[in-house]
């Protein structure tokens, strides 16, 4: 039984894993929030998120472990390897958002504020479907976190936009940096919705 087992893994085994690695994303999100509502001490929120990538990190070994260790997965292997991958980018992104928040010791801005509430928002989306069966729930699922995408590109141009009233060329520069690497986040979050689409269809 044990062996069956080794070479027949649940399915549920898989989607503990990747709901996991969504958590972290929840996680580094509501970090992040917080400190953009007190704008206390970004280097303590860096290094926290930080953490929760390299916990992250431990979660796509394992999932790299359980498919190079399984004779057959629930579904194919490199959809199970890009889903875990793609899923650590989002919270790469971040991570490098936070980081470069803290190094150059930005103020909480609007845009901001908005990138990581539509991350916060779509992951939560996100993890609902992990697992899911019924593919209109998840056709569903990835209308909602397309349009929260494309509310985050509107957004980020909008931000672009009024840095020409911006003197502060610095800042300017140094936002932006944090802009598009949660902006990427964001896209890279929508990636992984596609991935889970994809699965789906293939799966029905």
């Amino acid at each position: 039984m044990n062996l069956l087992k080794h070479i027949l893994p649940s399915q549920k085994k898989f989607t503990e894993i990747l709901k996991e690695q969504i958590e972290k994303i929840e996680e580094a999100t509501l970090i992040f929030g917080e400190f953009l509502n007190n704008g206390s001490e970004p280097e303590r929120m860096a290094k926290q998120i930080k953490e929760i990538e390299r916990r992250g990190d431990k979660l796509v070994y394992n999932i790299y472990r359980e498919v190079y260790s399984s004779f057959i997965t629930p579904i194919d292997d490199d959809d199970l390897l890009a889903l875990a991958s793609s899923i650590d980018d989002v919270l790469d992104h971040i991570y490098g958002a936070a980081r470069r928040f803290a190094i150059y010791k930005l103020r909480p801005n609007s845009t901001v504020k908005r990138q990581i509430e539509i991350l916060s928002k779509s992951s939560a989306i996100l993890k609902k479907v992990i697992g899911e069966k019924k593919l209109p729930r998840i056709k569903e699922a990835a209308i909602k976190v397309h349009e929260a995408e494309e509310e985050a590109d509107k957004l980020f141009y909008e931000h672009l936009r009024c840095e020409k009233k911006k003197r502060d060329c610095i800042t300017v520069v140094n936002e932006r940096e944090v802009c598009e690497k949660l902006e990427a986040a964001i896209d890279a979050l929508e990636n992984v919705m596609d991935i889970v689409l994809d699965i789906a269809i293939k799966e029905r």
